[in-house]
C-alpha cells in the first residue's frame, strides 16, 4: 500500500488511527511494512512536526519474522532491546507493535506506537493497538479486493477512477504521468504462452514499484501497458527525463523465466501537468500520445510532452 494508496482510505478510519495518541500518550504512530524488500512506514501523528519517522533494523527484524506474531511485541525499556543503539538514536525510548495480518494469513506490517522515554504499556493499551490492527487488516483486505490487479500487485483502473475526483489533493505539483508498453509483448505471448508472458508482467512490476518513490503510484493501465503518476516535481524537463530513464532501465533488463532467458524493449510517453489541468485524462492521453510518438520512432526509449510547449521532447534530447 502506497502513502497515496493509504490517502484514499476512509477519512474516519484514519482520524480513528492518528487519535489513538490520547489513549496511548504516545510520541508517535505509525505503519511499517516491507514492500518489494524495501521497508516503509505511513506516519499517522508525531508531537514534533520535525522528526523523522523511525527507521533501522529493528523495522527490519519485525518484518522479517517467519512466523508472523500472534500478539503485539511490547518492548518497555529500549536500552534492554538488541537494537538499544537505533532505537535510542530515534528518539525511541519504548514501543509497543502490533501485527497487521491479512485474511490469507500474510503478514502486511506493523502498527507501532513509540515513546521518547522508558515505560510500561497497561493492557488495555496494547489490546487496543491491536484491535486497531486488525481493523487496518479488514480495510487493507477490502480494499486490495477493489483497486489492485489480482496477477501483477499493481493499482488497477479503479484507483484512476477514484483519484480523477481531486487529482491536486492528493499530489504536490507539478504532476507527471508515466506511460509504459512494452515492445513487441504478443508476440512473446506467442512464442511462449500466456502463462510466461503473466510472469513477466508480474517482473515489470516489480521492478517498477522499486524505482518509484513512496508517494508515487504504479498502476496497471491494461494488457501490458503500466502508468507511473508522479508528484512533486522540482525540474520537470531534467528531473521526469532522469525518472523515466530510470523505469525504462528498469524494464530493459534480462529476464529468466522457467529457464528461458529474454530481453524486453519497452516505448515510454511521459506528460508533465502545468497546474491547470485537473483531469487525470488528459495527462494520460498526452503521455500514451508521447509513447505512440516514440513507438513511430523505433521504440526502446522515451519521449517528454511538455505542456508550455506543442513539441515533444526525446530521449536524445533530455
Amino acid at each position: 500500500m502506497s502513502k497515496l494508496q493509504w490517502d484514499y482510505l476512509p477519512r474516519s478510519f484514519r482520524t480513528m488511527l492518528g487519535d489513538l495518541n490520547r489513549v496511548l500518550r504516545c510520541s508517535q504512530l505509525f505503519i511499517v511494512r516491507s514492500e518489494d524488500g524495501l521497508t516503509r512506514t505511513i506516519p499517522l501523528y508525531t508531537q514534533k512536526d520535525d522528526r523523522l519517522t523511525p527507521t533501522g533494523a529493528w523495522l527490519d527484524e519485525l518484518l522479517e519474522t517467519n512466523a508472523p506474531h500472534i500478539r503485539p511485541v511490547v518492548v518497555a525499556d529500549a536500552s534492554m532491546s538488541a537494537h538499544s543503539r537505533l532505537l535510542l538514536r530515534s528518539n525511541v525510548g519504548a514501543y509497543v507493535a502490533a501485527p497487521i495480518i491479512l485474511r490469507d494469513d500474510r503478514l502486511f506490517g506493523y502498527l507501532c506506537a513509540t515513546d521518547d522515554q522508558p515505560r510500561e504499556y497497561e493492557p488495555r493499551e496494547v489490546e487496543l493497538l491491536d484491535w486497531s490492527a486488525g481493523l487496518v487488516a479488514y480495510l487493507v483486505d477490502v480494499d486490495q479486493a477493489t483497486i489492485v490487479d489480482p496477477l501483477t500487485g499493481a493499482l488497477n483502473r479503479t484507483f484512476l477512477q477514484r483519484l480523477k475526483s481531486g487529482l491536486h489533493r492528493d499530489f504536490r505539483p507539478p504532476f507527471a504521468v508515466v506511460f509504459i508498453d512494452l515492445d513487441n509483448f504478443k508476440e512473446i505471448n506467442d512464442k511462449y504462452g500466456h502463462n510466461f508472458g503473466d510472469e513477466v508482467l508480474k517482473i515489470v512490476t516489480h521492478r517498477l514499484k522499486r524505482r518509484v518513490r513512496l508517494d508515487d503510484a504504479v498502476i496497471r493501465y491494461g494488457g501490458d501497458e503500466f502508468v507511473v503518476l508522479m508528484s512533486g516535481i522540482a525540474d520537470r524537463k531534467q528531473v521526469v527525463g532522469a525518472a523515466a530513464r530510470r523505469l525504462l532501465d528498469a524494464v530493459e533488463r534480462d529476464y529468466s523465466i522457467e529457464n528461458q532467458g529474454i530481453r524486453i524493449s519497452a516505448s515510454v510517453g511521459v506528460s508533465i501537468c502545468s497546474g491547470d489541468t485537473e483531469d487525470i485524462d488528459d495527462l494520460i492521453q498526452a503521455a500514451d500520445t508521447a509513447m505512440y510518438a516514440q513507438k513511430a520512432n523505433g521504440g526502446s526509449g522515451f519521449q517528454v510532452s511538455m505542456p508550455e510547449d506543442a513539441h515533444l521532447i526525446s530521449t536524445r534530447e533530455v
